[in-house]
């Protein structure tokens, strides 16, 4: 239960707290996926042939969209207890929309993101009770993120 505790104020989806309410924290290089900077989308380019060679338009570069993989580490207190946090914290992340939207506040980050769920990945199941999940996501805007 110590690790439960450690875990808590850290990370929060829809202004949930995830070690709180679905046993769970993200690991991994989940936060250095998160702060990696997004490429930048190509500059549009002009090859007419009655142009010399290629006029390239790049004096407004703005970033692309990008994919962020997310590493959950769920635990739960019983087996029963770990599957229905495991699948809580999927219905979270899709959201009663269901569209797959949703707000992931980082505390060490001092930024929310917003994110479109694009798949779920299970991934070893390390005890009966405890396991990781991984969420590809796609942050649609970079430009979006809130600092707090």
């Amino acid at each position: 239960m110590q690790s439960q505790i450690k875990r808590t104020g850290i990370t929060f989806i829809n202004d949930k707290d995830i070690g709180i309410i679905y046993g769970a924290e993200l690991i991994g290089a989940s936060f250095e996926n998160l702060i990696c900077r997004p490429d930048r989308k190509e500059g549009a380019e002009n090859d007419m042939i009655s142009h010399p060679g290629v006029q390239v338009f790049d004096d407004n570069l703005q970033p692309s969209a990008m994919e962020i993989e997310l590493t959950f580490l769920i635990e739960g207190n019983s087996l029963d207890d770990y599957l229905q946090k495991y699948d809580a914290l999927q219905d979270a992340i899709d959201n009663n929309a269901g569209d797959g939207n949703f707000k992931l506040r980082v505390m060490p980050l001092k930024t929310i993101f917003t994110l479109r769920r694009k798949s779920y990945l299970p991934l070893d199941t390390l005890t009966a009770n405890t396991g990781k999940l991984i969420v590809t996501v796609r942050e649609l805007n970079p430009k979006d993120r809130i600092k707090l």
